[in-house]
């Protein structure tokens, strides 16, 4: 599974856990590939910090982000703040693609909008 295989697989874990709380998911035990896993672990893990950092950027948005957005933000903020290997550009564009996928139209510019004020500001 390739590294964009394997971004959507864990977008889609976090996807859930935003909609049900479940830091369990069904099907995780299942998924070898290390990132999937190492980052979804670290999202469960710093959740009330990187949900802190998502508010701080959301324009009068805070604690009502749309779910798709909110996983998407959640995947890329910790990457951007956590997983040095990955540049911080990539991460934004691949979150970007995510919630051009799986979300509202409007979506990729508000999520590009808050993840360029987090390496503006956290990094």
């Amino acid at each position: 599974m390739d590294r964009k295989a394997q971004r959507d697989a864990a977008y889609k874990l976090i996807f859930e856990f935003v909609v049900t709380g479940n830091e369990n998911p069904y099907g995780l035990e299942e998924l070898s590939a290390g990132y999937i896993t190492r980052v979804f672990a670290g999202i469960i893990e710093r959740k009330d910090e990187l949900n802190a950092v998502i508010d701080k950027y959301a324009d009068g948005f805070e604690g009502r982000v749309f779910p798709a957005d909110r996983a998407a933000l959640l995947l890329a903020t910790y990457e951007i703040l956590y997983e040095d290997d990955i540049p911080s550009v990539v991460s934004i564009n691949e979150a970007v693609e995510l919630v051009n996928l799986y979300s509202t139209k409007k979506s990729p510019s508000y999520v590009n909008g808050i993840l360029g004020k987090v390496i503006k500001s956290e990094k």
